[in-house]
């Protein structure tokens, strides 16, 4: 996380394609929680696993756009 959080990779390489730096670290977080009891053979909260995979889903969406929205958004002007 500090590698893709530090401020120039963040705003060169991960912000166009993930855009909301504070989201995107409240979405990590969120998998890591969900994470830990999964790799230590404990029972998973199911909301908890719902919420992952919605995650996952979204971040996963926002990779394969790979930042084109700033292609489209120029585009406006």
């Amino acid at each position: 996380m500090e590698i893709v959080l530090r401020q120039d990779n963040w705003s060169d390489y991960f912000e166009p394609v993930f855009r909301d730096r504070n989201k995107f670290q409240t979405d990590i977080g969120v998998l890591l929680t969900a994470r830990n009891p999964n790799s230590h053979y404990r029972e998973e909260d199911a909301v908890r696993l719902i919420e992952a995979a919605l995650i996952i889903n979204r971040l996963q969406k926002q990779m394969l756009d790979d930042g084109n929205w700033q292609i489209e958004s120029a585009k406006d002007y």
